[in-house]
């Protein structure tokens, strides 16, 4: 009875270890969003809340043509410059990366827990007075629960559970079934090799600041992304109101020549003095067709 209180007993740990290891897992995946990263005593805390928010799914410009024409506030501008990026998508990959390497660095504290059970029977004919049966039948049932750990400061811990049942329909066995069962546990501290908090997890800060690293380059590709596409965006809306005015310009001189032209075969005006208004209007003409090159090459950045 005291075996098997013993073995219900360590099988009440199995709910207790899931639960170390599932808080474990938690407490690490919070370390990775934003909580402090340890190097050589100092805390550096860093919220990574914003590297989780998913970028906009790629887009296209059918949605904003209207009319024929491409009809784009700055927000949209900005928008499809991040749907359509592919640099800052492998940045968002590469951070990623690093964030999963975060946790298979934990991988050699992670704690396991085995368990088997194994069951077996024999039948043996009887050859001799001794075995107590005509066919001696031996049941043997055993099961084994190991726990394994390595904590941060080197030291290892395993602990093991074993319990044996044995029944036999012979008749020289007082006690049937019987049980053997043992627990062992052994715990080692290497004092020189592996020894401390700094080896031990000087992996895991270097994974962390590898993340800071890819958070600090996400966030420098999205700042250039971002700048780039409102420079882009008021350099369009530059040179569309300078095509306007070289326009107007272009206007206001044809009329001046139109007026001097109609002056000339009037007579009211020298016939040398149409040369100005007429090479006005060609210059004029000349910064329009510019402008409207100008306002082409910007539309197609």
């Amino acid at each position: 009875m005291m075996v098997m209180t013993r073995f219900l007993a360590a099988a009440s740990i199995l709910p207790f270890c899931a639960w170390a290891m599932q808080a474990q897992s938690s407490s690490r995946l919070q370390t990775l969003r934003g909580t402090s990263a340890q190097n050589n005593g100092h805390a550096d805390s860093r919220n990574f809340a914003g590297a989780d928010q998913s970028l906009p799914a790629s887009e296209g410009f059918q949605d904003y043509v209207r009319d024929g024409k491409l009809v784009l506030s700055l927000d949209d501008a900005i928008r499809l410059a991040f749907a359509n990026n592919t640099d800052i998508r492998l940045d968002q990959s590469t951070m990623e990366t690093a964030r999963n390497s975060v946790l298979r660095s934990f991988r050699p504290f992670d704690p396991q827990f085995t368990s088997s059970f194994n069951d077996q029977r024999q039948k043996i004919p009887a050859f001799q007075e001794l075995q107590g049966a005509p066919v001696l039948n031996t049941l043997s049932q055993t099961a084994q629960l190991d726990y394994k750990q390595t904590f941060e400061t080197g030291t290892n811990f395993e602990s093991t559970f074993y319990v044996n049942k044995t029944s036999t329909n012979s008749s020289f066995f007082f006690l049937n079934p019987y049980y053997f069962s043992y627990w062992q546990f052994q715990v080692s501290q290497p004092l020189l090799r592996n020894f401390g908090l700094f080896y031990n997890r000087a992996p895991i800060v270097i994974a962390q600041r590898n993340v800071l690293q890819a958070h600090a380059v996400f966030e420098g590709e999205v700042a250039d992304i971002l700048l780039l596409a409102i420079n882009r965006y008021w350099d369009v809306v530059l040179q569309r109101q300078n095509l306007v005015v070289q326009k107007k310009s272009l206007d206001e001189a044809q009329q001046s020549y139109d007026r001097d032209k109609k002056a000339l075969s009037l007579g009211a005006l020298p016939p040398l003095d149409i040369y100005r208004p007429q090479s006005q209007v060609a210059a004029r003409r000349v910064s329009a067709i510019q402008a409207e090159y100008e306002l082409t090459l910007a539309e197609d950045r």
